[in-house]
């Protein structure tokens, strides 16, 4: 079954007209002039440089690079395929999806796609056997989880048998590739296959939109030899990092209560929902992330953490204070009595107990830190002092509102006997120190290489691209004839491959349908491919200045949109330019492995590529027409 391209036609206009109302579901935005600003919802930033732009139907993250349409924002943000984004736009605009009836043909469905019905099939399988085992419901019965809260959260089991669910699955004629590809499945060095879950309580890891993305798995073998619980493998559409379990089931939830509360494991997560609980969810078997921290902001601005009382629990509890800082989200937290987790305590305890701890035992989470400091150093000892003040800065740091960090550094100070100022450099000091490890990360993240790494023509390619979606509707005459910028790259195209990968697409792509420039940036906009969506914004709105690679060959770098005759001109040299280098270095390597008697014939084209090389850097300026450019 496939959605119509009519269908999608419709779903991207509507959406892209109406951008904005669309990302503010996920971000605050606020106008400012023509372009909309909001903080970046891939990122915990101090100040906005996430910018939607209604007229060109695109938004733009400075702060990750990340750019497209409107598909492609919800593609990026909510982690779902093309199509899957087509639906979820099209439910909010109330437009009709009949989809086309075409046979499934796996061959042709995306992978992502693919592994989601593979966890689905092995859910019902999950679930299917839990019906047969009397042990198993035996567990669920004594931990306390009635039928409907099963169904709510598709409980399953895994049988004891080696491959039951492998073998279930190559019947039913899914491929085996996506089998280990999801991580269900585990083939040997002999070649057998193996269940990755066997004699364990199942519990699916939904995504926001309800699909399984993955499993935990918790034994009833008792031996200690055997792990407690496993998890899913990550895969194409499980990433541990970014997935909270419950969160389907909570969202709602934590958006009508204003906070969520964050436990460590399933089973608290399942006690808490059974009492009452419903906004409760918990990290995948890792540690709270900042990504899992976002997830929750976009239903309520404020967290209390729930973890287990004993000594892990805490020192869970304080990295995941820093991660609610980091990105402005309020945070209190409950230790429970008795070194109890959730689970427990509510298997002794009344949910209205609970719910009293969580409304006036529940700690501001700095000052949750600073108490635990008090108990770890001695708060009358000058040496000690100093390194509770060292370790409060840091986490002072990371707030974001500064009437906040005024208010907690007024508060601290005084706690600590000492002044404010000196409270207040310690934590400035910190936040020129992260400041720095901030930028020189992001170098490293976005992939800055060196001379001998560039992919060879990438500036050129990039240049050339730019222009065609910058500038491409604007004339320029050459020998009496008018061509726009567009022709005559066009012709460029046609003639030239490119080396990097994601330009050669986006040339096939101009060339599939180079008449309608609005629809062709349109559709890259929100293409499938999301990498598309980033380069044409960054075309569309020339975010970056021309390559400073350019004026090693003494190339102008004024904007390309001032003169595009100009531009095109040295766009065509330097790609002369840059293939005559390669030829000077190819003959000069022949020449050290060549015998006197060929060296002398290299030296004398080496001599005439150096004199063609002298000559092509005069001519900067002159026009090469277009087709002219071999």
């Amino acid at each position: 079954m496939r959605i119509p391209s009519q269908t999608i036609e419709n779903v991207i206009q509507t959406a892209t007209a109406n951008i904005v109302e669309v990302i503010s579901d996920y971000v605050e935005l606020k106008k400012k002039g023509h372009t909309w600003w909001g903080l970046s919802p891939f990122k915990s930033e101090r100040t906005p440089s996430f910018a939607v732009s209604p007229s060109k139907g695109i938004y733009k993250c400075f702060s990750t690079g990340k750019g497209g349409g409107v598909v492609n924002f919800i593609m990026e943000v909510d982690g779902l395929s093309f199509y899957e984004a087509i639906l979820q736009l099209a439910k909010k605009f109330n437009i009709t999806v009949e989809l086309e009836n075409t046979p499934y043909n796996p061959d042709d469905t995306a992978k992502k796609d693919s592994i989601f019905i593979i966890n689905d099939f092995a859910k019902s399988f999950f679930i299917f056997e839990l019906e047969k085992s009397a042990i198993a419901q035996a567990y669920l019965e004594k931990r306390g989880v009635i039928k409907d809260t099963q169904a709510l959260f598709q409980l399953g089991f895994a049988p004891s048998s080696k491959n039951a669910l492998t073998q279930a699955a190559l019947k039913y004629q899914f491929k085996a590739e996506y089998l280990l590809e999801s991580g269900l499945s585990i083939q040997n060095d002999s070649g057998e296959w193996i269940d990755r879950f066997r004699y364990r309580i199942m519990f699916p890891i939904r995504n926001l939109q309800g699909k399984v993305i993955g499993f935990g798995g918790r034994t009833l073998d008792t031996s200690k030899e055997t792990a407690k619980y496993i998890n899913s493998s990550e895969s194409i559409v499980y990433n541990k990092t970014y997935a909270l379990y419950g969160i389907y089931e909570a969202k709602e939830s934590i958006r009508k209560n204003g906070f969520a509360i964050l436990s460590e494991g399933y089973l608290d997560v399942i006690s808490l929902h059974q009492n009452g609980f419903q906004n409760a969810v918990a990290s995948c078997g890792t540690a709270f992330t900042n990504e899992q921290a976002r997830l929750i902001k976009r239903f309520a601005q404020n967290i209390t953490i729930l973890y287990d009382g004993d000594e892990a629990g805490i020192k869970a509890a304080l990295k995941a204070i820093e991660v609610c800082l980091e990105e402005d989200i309020n945070v209190k937290v409950l230790i429970l009595p008795n070194q109890e987790d959730p689970d427990s305590f509510l298997q002794k305890n009344r949910k209205e107990d609970l719910e009293n701890l969580l409304n006036h035992e529940a700690m501001d989470g700095v000052q949750f830190k600073f108490n635990h400091l008090k108990t770890q150093f001695n708060i009358h000892s000058p040496q000690d002092k100093v390194e509770i003040i060292k370790s409060i800065a840091e986490t002072l740091s990371k707030i974001k509102d500064d009437l906040k960090k005024a208010l907690y550094l007024q508060k601290i100070a005084a706690q600590l006997e000492v002044s404010e100022n000196l409270l207040n450099i310690t934590v400035n000091k910190k936040i020129v120190e992260e400041s720095k490890t901030h930028r020189i990360l992001s170098n490293v993240n976005q992939g800055f290489v060196s001379k001998n790494q560039r992919v060879p023509y990438y500036d050129t390619e990039k240049e050339l691209l730019r222009l065609f979606f910058f500038s491409g509707e604007k004339t320029i005459q050459i020998e009496n004839q008018v061509f726009t910028i567009k022709d005559a790259l066009i012709q460029k195209f046609k003639e030239t491959k490119f080396y990097t990968e994601d330009f050669e697409e986006i040339r096939k792509e101009i060339l599939s349908n180079p008449s309608d420039l609005d629809q062709l940036v349109k559709r890259l906009l929100n293409h499938e491919n999301t990498k598309f969506g980033k380069w044409i914004t960054d075309f569309i709105i020339n975010v970056e200045k021309l390559s400073p690679h350019w004026e090693r060959y003494g190339i102008f770098t004024q904007d390309i949109d001032s003169d595009p005759l100009e531009a095109l001109n040295s766009v065509y040299l330097h790609y002369d330019l840059e293939k005559l280098e390669e030829m000077i270095q190819k003959n000069l390597e022949a020449i050290q492995k060549a015998n006197e008697e060929d060296q002398i014939h290299l030296l004398i084209r080496q001599k005439k590529l150096l004199q063609l090389r002298e000559e092509l850097h005069k001519k900067l300026g002159i026009v090469i027409p277009p087709g002219k450019i071999g």
